[in-house]
């Protein structure tokens, strides 16, 4: 059987791969204790990426840390599930009127 951490990083290089794919250029951030798991980038543009390999949707607590990631940052998040139960989020940052 395989384990779940494993399970998630074969689901992580997969969408790394997709996006790649997509023409992204994407790194992952494993390692670094963030909420996000991949940085994809294209043209002038970011989108953060959060991959779970599970059939629900992550807590409310969860979802609240991911916003305020996306608001810090001022890039989306989205959150992939491998699931097909579940349809993927996206959540965009706050707009602050502030422009990097």
């Amino acid at each position: 059987m395989v384990h779940k951490y494993k399970k998630g990083y074969i689901f992580e290089l997969k969408t790394k791969k997709d996006w790649e794919q997509r023409g992204y250029a994407v790194v992952r951030s494993s390692g670094s204790h963030s909420p996000v798991d991949l940085i994809a980038m294209k043209d002038k543009s970011c989108i953060q990426i959060q991959c779970k390999n599970m059939e629900r949707k992550i807590s409310r607590v969860e979802k609240q840390e991911i916003t305020e990631w996306a608001n810090a940052t001022g890039f989306p998040v989205l959150i992939m599930y491998k699931s097909d139960k579940v349809i993927n989020e996206y959540i965009s940052p706050a707009h602050k009127g502030v422009r990097v």
